[in-house]
């Protein structure tokens, strides 16, 4: 009987917590806004970003993975997007020895790249809703350019740095409907230097086959950072958001 109860046990348990995967390919658009500034010594007005010409929707292709089991939930996610315009800047722009005056015609664009890995754990234990907190770390690739058009030297910045981040987790199944959302960020001050951060992944499905899962989606990703990069100082305020399809793979 001892026995007996020690396998039903275990089983009961195996069943609670067999792993689910999903593997998400998607596109979307995002769309640029914030504020870029670079002086050497401080800042005192920044330039923005729509009016250097970087406002324009642009396709923003993505992945996401994710592994639960039981409690923890993984994920793993990528996104990208790139944008270039012509405008005028509305404030000088100072790198080492190249100063670009407020009112120049300018050639920009940004190069953004970020990724997420994530876990969180689950406190509600339901099958039907997910409430969740955890830890992970965000990588990010932005990387500015403006040149006077024509001729004439320009600015450079690239930024590429993981950072630590909190997550919070939220979701509802209700069969073949699902809805999801996912939260990271954190806020670092350190030596003068400060850091803004958060990334929101809101979405819904429609469980179309077994196996096989329609998406619709919106994200929203913004950084907000102030530092000194040797004798210059940067300031970048960068919101990336828009909507986005996808399906969804599960097993």
């Amino acid at each position: 009987m001892t026995n007996r109860l020690f396998c039903l046990a275990f089983l009961f348990l195996a069943a609670c917590s067999a792993p689910r995967f999903e593997a998400t390919p998607s596109y979307g658009f995002s769309k640029l806004s914030g504020d870029f500034a670079i002086a050497t010594g401080s800042v005192s007005s920044t330039n923005d970003l729509k009016e250097l010409g970087l406002d324009d929707k642009e396709g923003s292709p993505g992945a996401r993975v994710d592994l639960s089991w039981g409690s923890p939930h993984l994920t793993i996610s990528v996104a990208q997007m790139n944008t270039d315009g012509t405008g005028t800047t509305t404030a000088d722009l100072t790198q080492g020895g190249v100063t670009i005056n407020a009112g120049t015609n300018v050639d920009s664009s940004v190069d953004l790249t970020y990724g997420t890995a994530v876990v969180t754990f689950d406190l509600v234990p339901s099958d039907a809703v997910e409430v969740g907190l955890g830890f992970g770390a965000e990588a990010a690739s932005v990387q500015t350019k403006v040149r006077p058009t024509g001729l004439g030297a320009g600015i450079d910045t690239d930024e590429n740095a993981p950072v630590p981040v909190l997550a919070l987790r939220a979701g509802v199944d209700l069969g073949p409907i699902a809805v999801d959302g996912l939260l990271t960020g954190i806020k670092i001050d350190y030596s003068g230097d400060s850091l803004t951060f958060y990334d929101l992944d809101l979405r819904a499905r429609w469980e179309v086959f077994e196996h096989a899962h329609v998406l619709v989606g919106y994200k929203r990703w913004k950084v907000d950072l102030d530092y000194e990069d040797g004798a210059d100082n940067v300031q970048l305020d960068i919101t990336a958001d828009g909507p986005y399809l996808g399906v969804v793979i599960a097993f």
